[in-house]
């Protein structure tokens, strides 16, 4: 049992309750729908003292609770929205370009494109790997992990492909995504991986695209979908959330169709820029660079949507 489940029942009371949200309340009436949980402004730390978020960057959840990178503070902790504790996870350097992913084990990968390095913690924190990138990445932009084969996908948004690692290290082999007529992508800014695939942000034409491993195009949003899309998650019904940080919002595609967006109140924290998201089975996670709090919403099953 996840550390939400317990939440999640009080959290579907709510939103029973709730009337049907309107455009007011930050979330488009149309696609998924959400019920806004809790915000977080930080939490006591184990061993002792009190971490409070400035600027959550990067996110990584899992059912343990969730990551957050905090760019401010050069700081990675795990939030446990059950206990409302916060772990220190040492050993990572934090920065705006740090970007985390987690395994299939829960492990915690850590992207540190400064230093051109990836670090692999496990769920109690502790270092277990570390390798540095060789020239294989010229520019690595973003991380994600294949939960089903153990691999590990980092993109390059200079020479627009990717490198996947094998679990020990390794740098296995390159993937060049193609886009209509064979052509090369056109840069990337976000990955993500899920049930259809390879997820893409193609910066130069603002759209979402997915592909097959081996770099086949399996579709497409329209172009000039997306402003400035930082990071995506992947939901369990292959749904990708973009954070559209051009927008201040999250935007919600279904093979490649835009099919909702979140705005930045949707969590009910005035004046929120986000930063960061990610998604653990049902929960979406919200980090708001302005207020520095960590906002955890529910995505409603449709039987608990009107």
């Amino acid at each position: 049992m996840s550390v939400l489940a317990r939440a999640a029942a009080a959290v579907a009371l709510l939103a029973a309750l709730m009337p049907a949200q309107a455009s007011g309340s930050g979330i488009s009436a149309a696609g998924p729908q959400f019920a806004p949980w809790r915000h977080v402004l930080g939490a006591v730390r184990e061993g002792g003292g009190y971490v409070r978020y400035l600027h959550p960057s990067a996110l990584a959840a899992s059912p343990d609770g969730v990551y957050v990178a905090d760019a401010a503070q050069g700081e990675l902790t795990r939030y446990d929205p059950l206990t409302d504790r916060a772990v220190a996870v040492p050993g990572a350097r934090v920065d705006a370009q740090t970007r985390l992913a987690t395994g299939a084990d829960r492990s915690l990968l850590v992207l540190d494109p400064a230093s051109r390095r990836i670090q692999r913690f496990d769920r109690q924190g502790r270092l277990q790997q570390a390798f540095r990138v060789g020239p294989e990445l010229a520019a690595p932009v973003d991380i994600a992990a294949d939960p089903g084969r153990g691999l590990v996908y980092v993109a390059d948004r200079l020479f627009n492909r990717l490198v996947v690692y094998h679990p020990l290290g390794q740098a296995a082999v390159l993937v060049y995504p193609k886009v209509e007529g064979g052509q090369t992508l056109q840069g990337i800014s976000a990955l993500g991986i899920g049930a259809d695939g390879i997820y893409l942000v193609e910066s130069l034409r603002g759209r979402l695209v997915v592909f097959g491993p081996e770099g086949g195009m399996n579709y497409a949003s329209p172009d000039r979908m997306l402003v400035d899309a930082v990071a995506i998650a992947v939901d369990r019904r292959g749904r990708a959330f973009v954070l559209d940080r051009g927008e201040n919002s999250v935007k919600i595609f279904e093979r490649g169709k835009l099919v909702g967006a979140l705005g930045a109140g949707a969590a009910g924290v005035p004046g929120s820029r986000l930063a960061a998201l990610s998604i653990s089975e049902e929960w979406l996670y919200l980090g708001d660079a302005q207020n520095g709090t960590l906002q955890i919403l529910r995505i409603l099953p449709p039987a608990e949507t009107r």
